[in-house]
């Protein structure tokens, strides 16, 4: 006897890792899964199996009466369902696209289901690095010592590989090599060894481009330089640089946060700007970050990977960009008649209309999120609600962190945030197995719940900080 996976297979698909309940039938006293979706992690009870597969259709546990959900794509690889980049984390040097697909990161390279860090980019150790003669330094891919970057990609010799003696003359039969001490044949400082010739780095005299070796590089006015729209970085890298003409997004993609506008030009995308050099876009307020120092807003903060105004600062915008500007105390909005557009925060409203911001109403006289709303901030309020209908706890798929409410709809649990169609995460205090879970910064998993780490002390259900 088996039975066909249904409407829940609309959920395994929507989920992708997060099923609702996952079916089983009876077969020679095993049972067996019948969905056709990625899951490769099973729960039962508090103890979890891994699924050795990235692609469930038919899987023998030989458990019974146990109700399973999956949880996690251990087999993350190029190319899979994500919903953020940490969803990407189980493959090294990948992030979570517009498209939902784990991607690689500017200046990596995919080598079959998985990327790999080129010259200049963050890597763990040496093994990592795809260049042939480079290795790991200061946690980025370089070339190592008597080698030279040729492009991203490669790093090329500044030695031709000829034992030598400086008393003989081997070397200088070959186009501009030297002997050392070491016994072997170097090019002169600007030079890389090429073709058993050294060859000329950027700025040096050339007479025709292909005297100029380095990728993207040409000879202008008797001396190798990048190419109009590249730029250099030091004298052996050209980069590719903004505002080049296109024909569509995909000829823009050597540079991250990029489109091709209406004028045929590749531009920053919302929320991003051009470095100083074109050869990058910056985020701003709402644009993605890895640490602090990714925003380039004034007074502005990396919070979940996007950028942000920094605590006791608010967002303003100022001849069409945000500026971060501190709060200013008031007692009416008379008060804040000097910041355009703001209203004095405490003050008291009387309708719905009242309150400016998305998603709140007008209730004992001031203004609160809407049912099945919660606060997030002190203007935003997201929803608490699934979309997915329910009838008991056991059909929302995650018993932490959701629970089916009276009106039939999974809802998260108290102590966790809502943070796509599918997935609770845990607040402060909220039920966990591992620190991952604790997504709040400075929070750890004590005790399978949520808390703030060693040295930092809770303010709110959402902040930690330094005690």
């Amino acid at each position: 006897m088996s039975v066909q996976a249904s409407e829940n297979l609309v959920t395994c698909i929507i989920h992708n890792r997060a099923v609702k309940k996952i079916l089983y039938a009876n077969k020679e006293g095993s049972e067996h899964l019948r969905y056709n979706c990625k899951c490769v992690y099973a729960m039962m009870g508090l103890k979890g199996s891994i699924i050795n597969v990235s692609k469930v259709s038919i899987i023998d546990f030989k458990i019974s009466n146990a109700s399973f959900f999956c949880k996690y794509n251990l087999k993350i690889v190029v190319g899979s369902f994500c919903v953020f980049d940490r969803d990407c984390k189980y493959q090294n040097y990948t992030r979570c696209s517009e498209d939902t697909e784990c991607v690689r990161e500017k200046n990596y390279i995919k080598i079959g289901l998985s990327c790999r860090p080129l010259i200049e980019s963050f890597c763990k150790k040496t093994e990592d690095c795809f260049p042939e003669n480079s290795v790991w330094v200061d946690d980025k891919c370089e070339c190592k010592k008597d080698f030279v970057p040729q492009s991203y990609e490669r790093c090329v010799p500044t030695y031709f590989h000829l034992k030598c003696n400086p008393r003989d003359e081997v070397c200088q039969k070959a186009q501009f090599f030297s002997c050392t001490d070491g016994g072997k044949c170097f090019c002169p400082p600007n030079y890389i060894a090429l073709n058993n010739k050294c060859v000329l780095l950027l700025n040096e005299h050339c007479t025709e481009n292909k005297h100029c070796h380095i990728d993207f590089s040409v000879c202008v006015n008797i001396k190798c330089r990048y190419k109009p729209e590249y730029a250099a970085q030091a004298n052996n890298l050209c980069l590719p640089i903004l505002y080049q003409f296109c024909h569509s997004d995909e000829d823009c993609v050597n540079i991250r946060f990029t489109k091709c506008s209406s004028n045929k030009k590749c531009v920053c995308e919302p929320y991003y700007l051009a470095s100083k050099d074109q050869t990058s876009c910056l985020p701003l307020i709402s644009g993605e970050c890895e640490v602090d120092d990714d925003c380039v807003t004034e007074n502005s903060r990396c919070y979940y990977r996007k950028c942000e105004c920094k605590k006791y600062y608010v967002p303003k915008v100022i001849d069409k960009e945000y500026e971060c500007q501190q709060r200013v105390p008031c007692g009416n909005h008379k008060d804040c008649a000097l910041i355009n557009n703001s209203q004095c925060k405490d003050y008291k409203c009387s309708v719905d209309e009242d309150c400016r911001f998305d998603h709140f109403h007008c209730f004992n006289f001031t203004c609160q999120c809407k049912p099945n709303y919660s606060a997030v901030s002190d203007t935003q309020c997201e929803i608490e609600q699934f979309v997915v209908r329910c009838s008991k706890n056991i059909d929302c798929g995650d018993p932490w962190q959701i629970e089916c409410s009276n009106n039939n709809y999974c809802m998260c649990k108290s102590n966790n945030r809502l943070i796509n169609n599918a997935t609770c995460y845990p607040l402060l205090n909220g039920l966990c197995w591992t620190n991952d879970q604790c997504l709040l910064p400075n929070s750890v998993c004590i005790d399978y719940h949520c808390q703030c780490q060693s040295g930092f002390i809770a303010v709110a259900t959402n902040l930690c900080i330094l005690g």
